[in-house]
């Protein structure tokens, strides 16, 4: 019989800082370079993307991805700690 390993999921919190077309734009970026559907903003300005990786490997990946999108991207939104569950 198999034995189930537990599966690191890690979640990457954004938050709009600037909202307009410019986040906007990013954050769709965004989630088509990660293949997943757009991302949009809670009613708070909050976007939470999740991983089957660990918190640094996951933060790692948002942060290049969105250097590569856009290098002004952190005049438009701010990035939180990632959370592993």
């Amino acid at each position: 019989m198999a034995t189930l390993q537990p599966v690191t999921q890690t979640a990457v919190g954004l938050q709009v800082a600037q909202p307009g077309d410019r986040a906007t734009d990013i954050l769709h970026g965004l989630a088509q370079r990660l293949g997943r559907p757009p991302l949009e903003p809670d009613g708070t300005g909050h976007v939470f993307v999740v991983f089957d990786v660990p918190g640094t490997e996951a933060w790692a990946l948002v942060t290049a991805q969105l250097d590569e999108i856009a290098p002004d991207w952190r005049t438009y939104l701010t990035m939180g700690a990632a959370l592993e569950s």
